[in-house]
């Protein structure tokens, strides 16, 4: 029943959350469809249908429906104003609200080759409904491409390669069939967009064939891009870390531990107002170093136990004010399986914490909202190394000191893991690869840096890490750059960034051209 629902939703162009999917499954079946036709002709920007937004158009829904109601859907709307209602009167007593509005169904069963090849073809699926929604008026099949003519598909890069003149060679393919496409290496502008071209990306190409060869003359690619900057109408603050690396020899705690004493606000300094006002915390991952993950990494390790280096990370969380919404996502290095989507951390490490209601455990990746109206996307973001290795122009110039840059080119194909391969990947029945809905704020780690960056109305924050470099990410040329909290007000859009690193023996902004604003001592 919940895929039918969830098939004729996207035929329509939007998705149903949990909640509402659990509210279909009480409808008469032959009153489903006429119930998702009318939402769809309310034509809503947003993409994924959450029961508030379905309450605040009830007026007109029911315009549409003429007053044609019938005793079930009465039932729906009557289930849907009075849990409004209750939510209206609890809102005064509620400090925060948290939704998880994307997460990937738990469902454990052996994946086959079919479930692989059912994830790609859903994949190429989803960004090409997607690219149709642009109107290309002569979107043709390979399979239909004829002759001494010019053509427009969509395809799904399966290689490329570099010929001996030094064109480029991609093999595309679509549900019809494949095709080699050559990009001309004097065409300098679209050979250097060929070049950085991740495999697994669908998009749209444009060429003319002769009766030997199919010539490419322009890329177009999906572009996640955001109409909207959002704000709240009260001051709050976020701040996001990530990477403790705890366990680690090289786990800076005492910077940690300066970090938890600022944001509880018994650091007496110009800042502590705005620690006061921080109501959400996210934590990116790798909360610990774990076991085995490089040859001889025993000897980087204080605490060689997984176990206890969890309870360290649970020590470390009781000292935090137990107002502050705290939310969890976990990485590479947590006790879960690396392929993606990622499982949440179980509760199982930290049964100390069961009693406190403000931490909050998310899958990898992970889409929440806060405060009713900010889309945000957190992404331990495991791949963004494999990746800056396979694009050349990001590789040779800033290589791993700016994360940010791969991030924008996922952004550009809407998908988070593209490139089979480059992570180990759990064939989900629904894809958290797929950029959507479009996030207000992404929120990576992994690279151990911090940078921020806007795109597209699109807030880009990596986040720093808690840890000194290693013999082994020195080898892989990561250069961590610790103990940086960025800050961001939702109501000014103020973006701010904290030093707690130990050549600081107070807490001191940083100042650089990407910060919003800059603040005097």
């Amino acid at each position: 029943m919940v895929n039918l629902v969830l098939k004729e939703c996207m035929k329509k162009g939007f998705l149903l959350d949990k909640e509402m999917l659990d509210i279909f499954n009480k409808i008469e079946s032959d009153k489903i469809n006429e119930i998702i036709d009318i939402i769809g002709n309310l034509k809503l920007k947003e993409r994924v249908i959450t029961r508030k937004i379905f309450s605040d158009n009830i007026k007109n829904i029911k315009k549409i429906m003429n007053g044609g109601l019938n005793d079930s859907v009465d039932a729906f709307f009557l289930e849907l104003n009075e849990k409004k209602k209750t939510e209206n009167i609890n809102k005064k007593e509620e400090f925060n609200t948290i939704q998880v509005i994307k997460e990937k169904e738990h469902k454990p069963k052996i994946f086959t080759v079919n479930d692989f090849i059912n994830s790609f073809r859903r994949k190429y699926n989803i960004i090409k409904d997607f690219l149709l929604e642009k109107e290309y008026s002569d979107i043709t099949s390979i399979r239909k491409i004829s002759k001494n003519s010019s053509f427009t598909i969509i395809g799904s890069v399966f290689s490329k390669r570099i010929t001996k003149n030094k064109n480029i060679i991609l093999e595309v393919e679509d549900m019809t069939g494949s095709i080699n496409l050559l990009i001309n290496k004097n065409k300098n502008k679209l050979y250097e967009q060929a070049s950085q071209i991740l495999m697994d990306s669908v998009l749209v190409f444009r060429g003319s064939c002769s009766s030997e060869m199919f010539f490419c003359n322009d890329i177009i690619f999906p572009e996640v891009k955001n109409n909207r900057i959002v704000k709240t109408e009260n001051d709050c603050w976020v701040a996001f870390i990530s990477d403790l690396h705890c366990g680690s020899v090289n786990f800076m705690e005492k910077n940690f531990l300066k970090f938890i004493k600022w944001i509880n606000g018994k650091e007496k300094n110009i800042y502590s107002e705005i620690s006061k006002n921080i109501k959400y915390l996210f934590i990116g991952g790798n909360l610990v170093d774990g076991i085995g993950h490089y040859v001889n990494q025993e000897k980087d390790l204080k605490i060689k136990n997984i176990t206890k280096q969890y309870e360290k990370v649970q020590e470390l969380f009781k000292l935090f004010r137990k107002d502050l919404n705290i939310l969890v996502t976990s990485g590479d290095r947590d006790a879960v399986w690396r392929g993606e989507p990622q499982s949440r951390i179980e509760n199982k490490w930290f049964k100390e914490l069961d009693a406190r209601n403000n931490i909050t455990f998310l899958e990898n990746p992970s889409w929440v909202k806060i405060e009713n109206k900010i889309n945000i996307l957190l992404y331990h973001g495991t791949n963004i190394y494999n990746l800056t290795n396979e694009m050349p122009n990001i590789r040779n110039k800033s290589g791993f000191s700016s994360p940010n840059n791969i991030i924008k080119e996922l952004l550009r194909i809407k998908q988070l893991s593209p490139m089979y391969g480059s992570v180990d990947i759990i064939p989900e029945e629904k894809d958290l690869s797929i950029i959507e809905p479009i996030p207000d704020i992404i929120f990576t780690g992994n690279l151990h840096r911090c940078e921020i960056e806007m795109k597209e109305n699109i807030l880009l924050i990596n986040g720093s890490c808690w840890m000194n470099n290693t013999n082994y990410l020195d080898k892989k040329g990561i250069l961590s750059d610790p103990c940086k909290v960025p800050l961001l007000n939702l109501r000014t859009r103020e973006i701010k960034v904290l030093d707690f690193s130990d050549d600081s023996k107070q807490v001191k902004w940083i100042k650089d051209d990407n910060i919003c604003c800059k603040m005097n001592d």
